[in-house]
Order: C-alpha cells, then structure tokens, then sequence
C-alpha cells in the first residue's frame, strides 16, 4: 500500500492543481473589450489657387560708377602761371570752365611770326600778280603793234611765280592758324561738368605736353553695371524704353531711393560669376529724400521686369524636393504634382502653368508624405480640438 501511495503521489498532486487553475480562471469575470480608435488623419492647412497678373520684379545689387572719366592734361607743355581756386579735390566745376593756363608768351611771339609770315606771303603774292599784269598788257601791246599773233610762254607771264606766291600765303595762314590754336591751349578747361577724383598741378610746375594733372568724372549721368543671372536677362527691357529701375539704400534712419532706367545689356558674360550685365542709367542723381547720389556706393537695384498676365503665387515653404507641390484633391487625397517654376522670390515662387484656378495647395508640413494618403483639412471650427496622435507615428499638427 505505501509502495502504491509514493508511486502515485506526485501525480495526484499535480491533477489537484490544474483542477484548482481551471476552477479558478473560470470564475474570473469577463474583462470588457475597449472599442478599437479610429485611425487619426493628418490635419493640413490649405491654400485655395486663384491665378493673377503681376508684374516681375528683379532684384540685385550694384556699385555707382561714373559715365565718363578723363585725365586733365594740357596739349602743349609750359609753366603753369594760374590755377584756379577750384582745382581741388572734390570741386564741381562746369564744362568748358577755366582750371589753369600755360605761360603764353613763346605761343605768342608764335603768332606773331605767323602774322608776319602771312603779310610777307600776301605781299610776294601781290607783287607776283602785279609782275603778271604788265606782262600780259606788254604782250597786248606788241600784237597791235605787230599786226599778228604772238604768244608767250607760262613762265613769260609769270604763271609759276603768281601759283607759288597763292601755295605760300596759304602755308602762312595754315602756320597763323596753327600758332593761335598753340596759343588757345594754354588755357586748358573742364571737357564736362563733373567732380575731381584727384589733382596733381601747382602754380608753377612745368608741365609737358599730355602730362596728367587732374582727374575728373561727370556728375550726370551715373552708371551701374548690373550682374544677373542668365534666366531674369530676358525679363528686362533695355533701351530708349528700357525696364524702369528703383534704387535703394538706408543711409542713417532713412530709406532713399533713386529712378533709373536700363539703357543696354552688354555683349560679354561676367568671367567670375558667369553672370549676364545690363547698365542702368540714374539721369537725377537726387533721391526722394535728398542725398545726392555718391559713386562707389552699393545699393540695391530693383527691376520692373515682365508683366505676366497670368500667373500663380505659391509660398516658397509649400515648395518641396525643388520643383513638387502637395496639392490635396475633392476626394481628400494628396496628390504630389511637378512644378513649372517660372521665378522664384524672397518669399514666394511664380508658377505660370500645371495649376488650375480653384486647385487646394496644401501647405503644412508632412513628416511622411505618400500620394493618395488621406488628409484632413483644417477649418475655423477645428482649431480649437487637438487631434490624436499615434506615438509611433506622430501626425504634425497645422500651422
């Protein structure tokens, strides 16, 4: 009996105690199953596309140079005996006004030797006319005389001498004219109005002749050379009705601005940046606040490009990959569209083509965005919920 009860032990044991597990898990109440949550959809904001005319606008930056630029030197050479007080770095000065003359005196002794020369060559020519008149009524005489034809030759009737006596009064005027323009130099004076960069004469410095002894730049008009890239180039009109041009800079707490007008693109591509070139002429160098305009100064040149009749403004954020825009369809879906961008600004891109009026541009922000998933537009009426969101999968919330 005992050899039974510990061969058999361990087996009732162990059937006693799934009994008991079984009783136990049986009697324990039903544990009440929760609904299953519906899945959240991305919440999105959007935008309703309406297309508009707009006209272009190119911006870039720019230094102010001088139209024109010459060194001040004499054509003759001399002694510099006046100058004028206005011979200063930084003076304006008009054209066709007195800077400094030469010493005149070797220039007009010049013209008086000329003077003379001219009244010896009249006089030679005078004398040879006069030889020429008596021969001619000396031949006349002899033929009536003679009572038959005579001739005599060129030279009898002083023919060279009167030819070369006209040859040398007109040397003597060419020399007389020649020694007054001598003379004239030696007053040398402003070609244009403008401003000097730099002198370099005193009172009493010998100069040469096409000696440097200024440098002037014209007031009016300013030049910019403008770099910009090859694609905005046919955007700009250049010429007598070229693309009206805005200057702009802050100069203390002002803003000031200046007009100006492209006048011509030019023939050559920038070798640093392989940027394309326009000049912009500034004729009123006075700005709306006015400051006259500085050369040397950057600023910032505003085109008014193209006017497109046409065309579609997106914000630049709601720009993805480059040239993809999210756009969400009537059945709620995201479509995921290539781009034609004709421009992009600051702030916003220009699409001309691939959009329809009325088209919904998405332009929150996706974490993971899939063509033909679900979305959900945000309303007025929404904004004050906060949707759900899956740990895993957070769903970023509208801006």
């Amino acid at each position: 009996m005992k050899t039974w009860l510990k061969r058999f032990l361990p087996l009732i044991i162990l059937g006693l105690g799934l009994l008991i597990t079984s009783l136990l898990v049986m009697g324990r109440p039903e544990a009440k199953r929760k609904p299953k949550a519906e899945a959240q959809l991305p919440l999105v904001r959007v935008l309703e596309l309406n297309p508009q005319a707009r006209q272009l606008e190119i911006a870039a930056f720019a230094t102010t140079e001088p139209a024109r630029q010459v060194a001040v030197s004499p054509q003759v050479g001399g002694r510099v005996v006046w100058i004028s007080e206005k011979m200063v770095e930084g003076e304006l000065v008009k054209e066709q006004e007195l800077l400094f003359q030469l010493d005149p005196a070797d220039y007009q002794l010049a013209v008086e030797q000329a003077k003379a020369g001219e009244a010896k060559a009249e006089y030679d020519l005078d004398m040879a006319l006069a030889q020429q008149e008596t021969a001619k009524k000396g031949l006349k005489a002899y033929q009536s005389v003679q009572k038959s034809p005579s001739k005599l030759s060129g030279l009898a009737l002083f023919e060279p001498q009167v030819k070369n006596a006209k040859a040398s009064l007109v040397s003597a005027q060419a020399g007389l004219e020649q020694a007054l323009l001598r003379l004239e130099r030696t007053e040398i004076k402003a070609p244009f109005t403008g401003y000097f960069r730099s002198v370099s004469v005193a009172l009493g410095q010998n100069l040469a002749a096409n000696q440097a002894a200024a440098q002037l730049f014209s007031d009016m008009p300013i030049l910019l050379k403008v770099s910009l890239p090859l694609a905005d180039l046919p955007l700009i009109e250049v010429g007598e009705k070229g693309a009206e041009v805005v200057l702009k800079k802050t100069i203390g707490a002002k803003l000031h601005r200046w007009k100006g007008r492209a006048v011509r693109r030019l023939q050559e591509i920038d070798s640093l940046g392989r940027m394309a070139q326009v000049m912009v002429e500034v004729a009123d160098p006075v700005s709306d606040q006015g400051f006259s305009l500085p050369l040397g100064l950057q600023v910032e040149v505003n085109f008014a490009g193209a006017r497109l009749g046409r065309v579609f403004e997106l914000p630049i954020s709601a720009v993805h990959q480059g040239d993809q825009g999210w756009l969400i369809g009537a059945d709620g879906r995201l479509e995921i569209r290539p781009l034609s961008i004709l421009r992009r600004q600051a702030d916003m891109a220009l699409v001309e083509e691939g959009l329809e009026p009325g088209e919904r541009l998405v332009t929150s922000s996706l974490l993971s965005p899939i063509p033909g998933m679900a979305l959900k537009v945000f309303t007025e009426s929404l904004a004050g919920s906060e949707p759900a969101t899956d740990p895993a999968n957070p769903v970023p919330k509208a801006p």
